[in-house]
């Protein structure tokens, strides 16, 4: 948990993100914290996030966060989103 604490810390006081200290999932010895950023992400952080497939994960937010994390999901995982096939050829 102290280096999660101390990554947030270094985000200073007057951050606009929204941070949830998590904590350990399971039996995980990683300690996890969920951040919506307010704009650019971090790049300190890029080491940390993870992308999941979106299907069967529960997005949350407002429909613009969704979309953006979908867009962003498809441009770094574009196996996740194969083109349809078209059955009748």
């Amino acid at each position: 948990m102290a280096a999660a604490q101390n990554a947030v810390d270094k985000l200073g006081e007057g951050h606009q993100h929204n941070i949830v200290m998590i904590g350990n999932i399971g039996e995980s010895t990683k300690y996890s914290v969920d951040v919506l950023w307010h704009g650019e992400p971090n790049a300190s952080w890029d080491a940390n996030m993870i992308w999941c497939s979106p299907m069967g994960v529960l997005i949350m937010g407002a429909s613009d966060v969704e979309r953006e994390w979908i867009e962003t999901c498809k441009r770094k995982h574009p196996e996740y989103f194969p083109e349809p096939i078209d059955e009748e050829e």
